[in-house]
C-alpha cells in the first residue's frame, strides 16, 4: 500500500532523489506523517495544535493529492497565478485541507531556514521573483525585495502561496515550520515581522518533538506505535567532529 503510494507521488514530486536517503528532511517527513495519517491521529494532532476541531484532514505530500490523483488542482492554480516556472516550481513538503483549515508544512532538520539568495542567483533572477511575488503583497508587511535579502525567500514564497489558495477557498491559514526543540527558537518573530498575520493567517513554529510527545500520549496500542517512537528515538544525523549525533532531543 504504502509503496504504491509512494510510487504514485514519485511521477509528480520534482526533486525525486531525496526522498531515498535517510537522513533527508523528506524521508523523515513521509516516515512522521504517513503514520499519523495511517493511525488516524492526524486530525487530533492538528486539533491540539490549533485548539478546536480539525475535522476531514487530506494530506498532500509534495503536491500529490491521493484523492485527485495527481498534482493538487489549487497548488497547479496558485503556481500559475505567481508565473512560476514548471520544472521550478513551489513543492511544499507537506499539504493538509480539512473542512476548515490549510496547513502548510516547511519541513527542517539539519538545514536552516535563512539562506543567502543574492550568493546563488543572479540580478535578473531576484527581479524577476520581485515582480512575480509582488503580486501577493497584500500578505505581506515588507516589500518583497526586503524578505529576499534577509534570507527569507523561501519562507514567504510557501507563505504567499498557501495565503492565496486559504484566501480562494475561504479556509484559516496555518503555515506551519518544522523544526528541531533546539533549532530557530525565535523563528516565528523573526520571519513573522515581514508578514501580514491576522486570525485567519498565522505562521507557527512546531518542533518534531512535539509530535513525538503526541504520539506518546496517545492510547494507541500498536506494533507501528512502537515502532515510530523508537524511530524518533534513536534516529541520528550522521557524525559531527567524530561523534555520532542524535537527531531528536529525546532522552
Amino acid at each position: 500500500m504504502d509503496k504504491n503510494l509512494v510510487k504514485e507521488i514519485m511521477k509528480f514530486k520534482r526533486v525525486k532523489a531525496q526522498l531515498y536517503h535517510d537522513n533527508s528532511e523528506d524521508a523523515v517527513a513521509w516516515n512522521v506523517f504517513r503514520f499519523l495519517e495511517r493511525s488516524k491521529l492526524l486530525s487530533g494532532f492538528l486539533s491540539k495544535l490549533h485548539s478546536s476541531p480539525v475535522t476531514n484532514p487530506e494530506i498532500i505530500y509534495w503536491s500529490y493529492s491521493q484523492s485527485q490523483r495527481q498534482t493538487w488542482n489549487e497548488l497547479k492554480r496558485a503556481r500559475k497565478e505567481f508565473g512560476e516556472n514548471p520544472q521550478r516550481s513551489s513543492e511544499p513538503d507537506i499539504i493538509i485541507r480539512s473542512d476548515d483549515n490549510l496547513f502548510l508544512v516547511e519541513v527542517k532538520l539539519k538545514a536552516r531556514n535563512k539562506v543567502d539568495f543574492n550568493r546563488t542567483h543572479t540580478q535578473k533572477g531576484k527581479e524577476d521573483r520581485i515582480r512575480r511575488y509582488s503580486k501577493g503583497e497584500c500578505f505581506l508587511e515588507q516589500p518583497v525585495e526586503d524578505i529576499i535579502d534577509a534570507g527569507y525567500y523561501q519562507l514567504m514564497r510557501f507563505w504567499l502561496i498557501g495565503a492565496w489558495i486559504a484566501e480562494k477557498q475561504n479556509l484559516n491559514f496555518y503555515f506551519l515550520n518544522l523544526v528541531r526543540e533546539n533549532d530557530e527558537k525565535h523563528i516565528e518573530m523573526e520571519f513573522g515581522k515581514y508578514i501580514r498575520q491576522n486570525e485567519k493567517r498565522r505562521f507557527v513554529r512546531l518542533a518534531w518533538e512535539n509530535i513525538y510527545k503526541y504520539i506518546s500520549a496517545t492510547d494507541l496500542f500498536s506494533e507501528d506505535k512502537d515502532k515510530i517512537l523508537g524511530y524518533f528515538e534513536n534516529k541520528t544525523t550522521g557524525y559531527y567532529r567524530n561523534e555520532l549525533r542524535k537527531a531528536f532531543s529525546i532522552p
